[in-house]
């Protein structure tokens, strides 16, 4: 698996909380997207609460942060890459979706 290009590598926190412990790799574009989301380094360490838990990113009261996580990989992707790259690579705009 490629560094990610949205968190440091070196010194893993979860995104959200800051905290080092029960760190998930969590892939910002997932199910279809996730073998690209590996290629490209578009995944964040979440710790296991962000990732999985009551509120994390995988369940219903976690959606606005999978939409925050899905922008975020998209902008520095973008950044790097360009626009028209993502589009033809992830065939969907993830900025502005709500």
């Amino acid at each position: 698996m490629r560094k990610s290009i949205l968190c440091n590598n070196e010194m893993p926190t979860c995104y959200f909380c800051g905290t080092g412990n029960q760190l998930e790799r969590h892939h910002c574009l997932y199910g279809i997207y996730r073998e690209k989301a590996d290629k490209y380094g578009l995944w964040v360490y979440l710790c296991h609460f962000h990732h999985r838990g009551q509120f994390g990113v995988h369940s219903h009261k976690g959606r606005k942060r999978s939409l925050e996580l899905q922008s975020l990989a998209q902008i520095k992707f973008e950044e790097k890459y360009g626009h028209e790259k993502f589009i033809s690579e992830f065939k969907r705009n993830f900025l502005g979706v709500n």
